[in-house]
């Protein structure tokens, strides 16, 4: 006949009104990755890679900084183009990641000012506006957002590897 939907808690003490249906899903299991999605998954190589990442949002910063560390980076943040541009001409660093849209100056005009204290530096910019008439400087890549924090460490790890000086723990303002 039917059944009508029950109202009262499931516990010893109370009785059910009418039938409870069960359902059952019966789901695949996962498929596993195309031959093409796993080859073109590059291997992490964090170790001793020194990160500066540049954003004004505190929140995504923080964020960020955590998961790279995860992965076994080395990661000196600021949250301004000026700071950003104070460590790299102190301390140096293996590549910097900054976020495009920035108050007063953005990531396009700070790619451009690191490359003047430090010629071969590997610049990622991250940014969810697509810009035509963006202009970075030779070797900097683009990672739209919204991106996959492993995503994120595969860019920067393809970058230390294509950089043309030497490993990422030696040099680059040391």
């Amino acid at each position: 006949m039917g059944w009508r939907p029950s109202l009262a808690a499931r516990s010893p003490s109370t009785a059910l009104w009418g039938r409870v249906p069960r359902v059952r899903l019966w789901l695949r299991p996962a498929a596993a990755p195309e031959p093409e999605q796993a080859r073109s998954a590059a291997p992490v190589t964090a170790l001793g890679t020194k990160v500066l990442l540049v954003d004004d949002d505190p929140t995504v910063l923080a964020a960020t900084a955590a998961s790279l560390e995860e992965k076994g980076f080395l990661v000196v943040t600021a949250r301004s183009c000026e700071a950003a541009l104070e460590v790299l001409a102190s301390a140096g660093a293996d590549v910097l990641v900054t976020d495009l849209s920035m108050p007063e100056r953005d990531g396009a005009d700070l790619a451009r000012s690191a490359r003047t204290l430090i010629e071969d530096l590997p610049i990622l910019v991250l940014t969810g506006f697509a810009r035509p008439e963006l202009t970075l400087p030779g070797g900097a890549e683009i990672l739209e957002k919204p991106f996959r924090l492993d995503d994120l460490a595969t860019c920067i790890s393809k970058l230390i590897a294509a950089a043309p000086s030497s490993p990422p723990a030696v040099g680059r303002g040391r």
